[in-house]
């Protein structure tokens, strides 16, 4: 069985079979293309999200420790 290179980045192959079309397989890596663009994509949109949760979680630890201090300094 001989198989056709579809996509260097996911070195991904698929089978060449006679009833299998080049447009097919043109169309096919088109899909795979488009695919690693929409992980891309989102692995992008999770590490900005990330990133502003992270700052979020930061400022509200800080007002939780600053209430804390105050707390303390009213029971002095």
């Amino acid at each position: 069985m001989q198989f056709v290179h579809c996509n260097d980045s996911a070195n991904l192959w698929i089978p060449q079979k006679e009833f299998l079309s080049s447009s097919l397989i043109e169309s096919f890596k088109t899909l795979v293309k488009i695919a690693e663009l929409c992980k891309s994509t989102l692995e992008s949109l999770l590490i900005k999200d990330a990133i502003w949760l992270s700052d979020s979680d930061a400022i509200a630890k800080a007002s939780e420790n600053e209430g804390k201090r105050r707390e303390v300094t009213e029971m002095q």
